[in-house]
């Protein structure tokens, strides 16, 4: 009994239709690999920047970092410099509160100096215990005490008292050339010293330097 024929056909479409099947399998898994592969190429690439960029910010976040500290120095130094500059400031203020003092003083005396200018030249100044008075020294002694009792340069004190001196003396002067001063005894106590610089000279050497 021979082959069949039609079983040999059969066996045969099976091998070529198994053989198809695995090459399209095949076919299939290779453009999968394909696809797979260019998506994680193209990942990675991403990965790439990422990082590429988290480095530059990183970069940039250290830069500003020490910007901060350089500036954070450059601000410590500028107030290192800047407290001997408010302590000399306020020197600076406490000496002008000072000088200010003493011109008001030496305005106050001035004016009380011409004051006594005035009433020496006027003719009603003919009572002795009047002048008497007008000798005694500035009645602005007790102002005078206050403001020395706060010590003051040396300096400064004796400039005053020559500018004191100088406007006595020619108190001194004015109401000697008076017309009406023509009492030798007046006269006599007028040339007789200056009463208000001796006082003044004891205010200022009572007070310690």
């Amino acid at each position: 009994m021979g082959p069949l024929p039609s079983n040999e056909l059969t066996l045969e479409s099976l091998r070529d239709l198994i053989e198809a099947k695995r090459q399209t399998a095949k076919q299939e898994q290779d453009e999968l690999n394909t696809q797979l592969n260019t998506r994680i190429t193209k990942l990675s690439d991403e990965l790439s920047k990422a990082q590429e960029q988290a480095n530059q910010f990183s970069n940039e976040f250290l830069a500003l970092k020490g910007r901060i500290k350089d500036l954070s120095d450059e601000n410590n130094t500028l107030q290192d410099r800047l407290n001997p500059l408010k302590d000399e400031n306020n020197a600076l203020r406490r000496q002008i509160k000072e000088k200010n003092q003493e011109i008001f003083l030496l305005k106050t005396e001035n004016k009380e100096l011409n004051n006594k200018v005035a009433m020496s030249s006027n003719k009603n100044l003919q009572n002795p215990e009047q002048i008497k008075n007008l000798e005694s020294g500035p009645t602005g002694m007790e102002m005078l005490r206050a403001i020395f009792s706060n010590p003051i340069k040396e300096k400064n004190q004796e400039i005053f008292l020559l500018k004191i001196e100088n406007k006595e003396l020619n108190n001194k002067v004015a109401m000697s050339s008076n017309k009406n001063l023509q009492n030798p005894e007046q006269i006599k106590n007028l040339e007789s010293g200056l009463t208000g610089m001796e006082m003044l000279r004891a205010i200022i050497l009572s007070n310690p330097k």
